[in-house]
Formats: structure tokens, sequence, C-alpha cells
């Protein structure tokens, strides 16, 4: 499945599946039947999204092992020494909030 993120701030964003899956965890986009395919975030979250990818890119870059588990979905991400960073993944999206946030527009995805 192939994830698109949407703002009027900015061009649409399409992810692979796995990446969008570990971004909408961090930034708490679930649901109880696991990650949410079809979502909204709004204005006033963006913020909090942002200051939790920010953390995460830095535990990266710090060789931090940032563990995530989703035990109904058997989801379990170690970062450490991946070939592709979470910065390199993250940016993109991070760069859509920031733009989306300065315009006061929320991002929807799969909509």
């Amino acid at each position: 499945m192939i994830y698109k993120f949407k703002s009027k701030a900015t061009g649409d964003l399409i992810m692979l599946e796995s990446v969008a899956r570990q971004i909408l965890m961090l930034i708490g986009k679930k649901t109880e039947a696991g990650i949410a395919s079809k979502g909204i975030l709004l204005p006033q979250d963006i913020p909090e999204a942002l200051t939790i990818l920010k953390a995460a890119v830095l535990a990266e870059k710090n060789n931090t092992k940032l563990n995530i588990e989703d035990s109904q979905e058997g989801i379990h991400y170690e970062w450490g020494n991946r070939k592709v960073s979470l910065q390199q993944r993250a940016i993109p999206f991070q760069r859509m909030l920031e733009q989306s946030l300065n315009e006061n527009v929320p991002v929807v995805w799969n909509i």
C-alpha cells in the first residue's frame, strides 16, 4: 500500500507503507485496529508531531536505540545502524508539516 499525504500548503507526498506507518506510529496516529490508513493532522496538532519527529531523529543521530512496539500489529522497529536513516525518511514529511503549520492548514492522508 502507498500512503499519499496532502496539504494545501505543499505538493503531495507519497510514501511506501512501511515508512509511513513508522512515522505515523511515532506521532501517535494509530487506532485500536492499528495504524490509521486514513487520517488528518490538524494545525493545532502539528507542533507536537514536529517535536516528536525531531526527538526521534536526534535519538537516531546519537545512535540511541529507540524501540517502538505495537503488539496488535506485530510491528517492531529498532533504529541505530540503518542504511536509510529516519532523518532521510522524515525530512520531506517534516517540511510538509512546517509549511502546513505556517499556513495553518491540516495534513491529510489517503483521503
